[in-house]
């Protein structure tokens, strides 16, 4: 079955914005979305303090999760800026 959504459309999820970053059958980090399922990732990062000189953290962890699509509909259209 051919999904309804695109790689990078912005969808909403219970009042949550995300974006698509994977579809059903594709390999994810050596994981496979399962079918009718999209990989999305919600703009969560865990970061660790990082030691040393640098004063910001560093990213340790993009967490992505998958979901069946008929959970979503689609988020707002983006404004791109440059």
């Amino acid at each position: 079955m051919e999904s309804k959504f695109q790689l990078g459309d912005i969808l909403e999820l219970d009042g949550s914005h995300c974006v698509v970053v994977g579809l059903g059958g594709q390999s994810l980090s050596g994981e496979e979305v399962p079918e009718e399922h999209i990989a999305v990732w919600f703009g969560e990062i865990d970061n660790e303090s990082s030691e040393g000189l640098t004063a910001s953290p560093k990213p340790s962890r993009i967490e992505v999760r998958t979901i069946p699509e008929d959970y979503f509909k689609k988020g707002p259209e983006p404004l791109v800026s440059h």
